[in-house]
């Protein structure tokens, strides 16, 4: 619990000027115990005390109500920084009382607050809410510091911050650890010419919100707590969470070899300390050990209240007064605390009951003797050779640590890179070969269709064919017979065996005229031959014999047309190819 410097180092920035600790007096509503009629003293009334909260007050009141004088009891009116009535919230004491002590620890300086009180006063309630820290349905100061502390530090862009907890009670005059899970959690004070006075407690790396009332909630609920005749859960010890607060230049923006050592140093308690307890207010059956913890919790708070007479005494004399910080262990273990160096603020608990009037006076004179003490807390630096190894050793093993971290990531997206790598190849491969499948069912449904269609012109040729082949033959027969016709007109037939003759052609052999006789049909050839109707050879006895003198060389010349065509057909018929071309 060190909270000097190690090496306080003077600056500029030490408060020169003494300043008083803020005193805060927190009325709490009455229970039902002080409100049961089996209880109240008609003699004294349901309250004897009345809070003036505009004047910042509380009176001693008679039992109608009416405020004491006093010369009647001695003093019965009290005073100080700030009075919290009954319907006040934790949140409003807060921000009064505590909110800028959290600050100036963010920035360096020492800082305690105290909740004092006698027992079932509300200490606790003030400290951590209504219950535990982890279960509490409303938020205590513990909650609010937290919050607080890491919202400065979020605000604080010029300074990388680390922060550590402790968690320690003093029960029956033993100093223990409730950070520790071991059975020996006994600790020892000790004291250095550098570091002052401090204990060896089990410290927590709190990085976050969560974490930190985390650690804060496990040591607390290793507190020791009993049933007494005037709490339920009545606090045995008295509890110290101590938040440790170091804070440095970032590596990268320190313009000097001298700003490594400008690691700030600060501590923050939070002192939750057990309610003194009037002997006549015990239950019958109490037994030794409530007796014993009853016995060490009024002596421990006696010795706080000398320390803080002394304390608050000027000096007649050069010379270094003894303060008894020895006399019992939570003195001594507060003694960085109280001994100058820290922004301090109690939170005094009491009731208006009126079955606890001595107990109320005996906070309310404590509370005021306080006002007497000032402080003169200052930023501490550390330059501590050590320390600055220490701190340099852990900053290179964790980034040791997370190069291994990183190392691990590296390789591991590596593998996975090859992996998808593999992947990409063998879709790559899939893809080129669904391709290559659908450009070669493309090319098979392409020939597939030029074949169809080459089968539709083969088809088509074929006929084509037939029909050239019989018009072929159509046109030899029809020349075969043209040929004899010639002939036999060359030969001076006559007429009637002409006409005979025609009479024998077949009937396919038709003219396409009925105009002129035998001599015009063979003149006039269709485009596979001649074709001599039937009628015309009824006709043929009125050809003269004029016509038939010159029928011989009208043959002649269509018979040499007939044989052109036929050469003609030949051709066509003998080469597929063109008839596909022009098919």
């Amino acid at each position: 619990m060190n909270g000097q410097s190690e090496d306080g180092v003077a600056t500029a920035l030490d408060l020169k000027v003494a300043e008083e600790i803020k005193v805060v007096l927190r009325v709490r509503p009455l229970n039902e115990r002080e409100t049961n009629p089996a209880f109240i003293k008609p003699s004294v009334g349901l309250r004897s005390w009345k809070v003036l909260e505009a004047h910042n007050s509380i009176t001693q009141t008679s039992s109608d109500g009416v405020p004491l004088p006093d010369k009647a009891l001695g003093r019965t009116i009290f005073t100080y920084d700030k009075v919290f009535g009954e319907e006040s919230k934790t949140s409003e004491v807060y921000e009064y009382a505590a909110r800028d002590i959290v600050e100036n620890a963010v920035k360096g300086r020492n800082g305690s607050i105290f909740a004092y009180g006698q027992t079932s006063s509300g200490k606790t309630h003030t400290m951590q809410g209504s219950s535990s820290i982890s279960a509490s349905k409303s938020e205590g100061f513990v909650h609010m510091v937290a919050r607080d502390l890491f919202h400065q530090i979020a605000k604080t862009q010029d300074r990388e911050f680390e922060i550590n907890v402790s968690v320690i009670e003093v029960y029956n005059e033993e100093v223990r650890d409730l950070l520790k899970n071991s059975k020996n959690s006994l600790l020892k004070i000790f004291e250095d010419p550098k570091r002052g006075v401090f204990v060896k407690a089990e410290k927590k790396k709190a990085a976050s919100l969560s974490k930190l009332l985390a650690i804060l909630s496990m040591g607390e609920k290793s507190r020791i707590v009993a049933k007494t005749a005037l709490n339920k859960r009545s606090s045995r010890s008295h509890l110290i969470f101590c938040i440790m607060i170091d804070s440095s230049p970032p590596m990268d923006s320190r313009r000097s070899p001298a700003e490594d050592t400008l690691t700030q140093h600060s501590v923050f308690n939070l002192i939750d300390l057990a309610g003194s307890e009037s002997v006549k207010h015990r239950s019958q059956h109490t037994n030794e050990i409530r007796k014993k913890e009853g016995g060490n919790i009024n002596k421990s708070l006696l010795t706080l209240s000398r320390v803080i007479t002394a304390l608050g005494q000027p000096s007649k004399s050069q010379s270094i007064r003894h303060i008894g910080y020895r006399d019992s262990k939570l003195t001594r273990v507060l003694q960085p605390s109280l001994s100058g160096n820290a922004k301090l603020a109690f939170i005094c608990c009491a009731t208006t009951s009126g079955l606890y009037v001595e107990e109320t006076k005996s906070t309310l004179q404590f509370a005021q003797r306080i006002k007497h003490v000032k402080t003169a807390p200052k930023i501490n630096f550390s330059q501590n050779k050590n320390e600055i190894i220490k701190r340099l050793t852990e900053e290179l093993e964790e980034t040791k640590e997370c190069l291994k971290q990183s190392e691990k990531k590296v390789n591991t997206l590596v593998d996975e890179n090859e992996q998808l790598r593999l992947k990409i190849n063998k879709i790559s491969a899939e893809r080129d070969r669904a391709i290559d499948k659908v450009e070669i069912y493309a090319r098979s449904k392409k020939r597939q269709e030029n074949l169809t269609k080459m089968k539709e012109n083969v088809g088509q040729a074929t006929g084509e064919m037939m029909a050239l082949n019989d018009a072929n033959e159509d046109l030899k027969e029809q020349v075969g017979f043209l040929s004899t016709i010639v002939d036999k007109l060359q030969g001076n037939k006559t007429g009637d065996e002409i006409e005979s003759y025609i009479n024998g052609m077949p009937a396919n052999i038709r003219t396409d005229s009925q105009k002129s006789g035998i001599v015009s049909a063979i003149t006039q050839p269709s485009s596979y031959g001649s074709h001599i109707d039937d009628d015309y050879f009824e006709k043929s006895s009125h050809l003269s014999d004029g016509m038939l003198s010159e029928a011989p060389s009208r043959a002649q010349s269509s018979a040499t047309s007939l044989l052109s065509q036929e050469k003609e057909l030949d051709f066509l018929v003998s080469s597929p190819n063109v008839i596909s071309e022009y098919g």
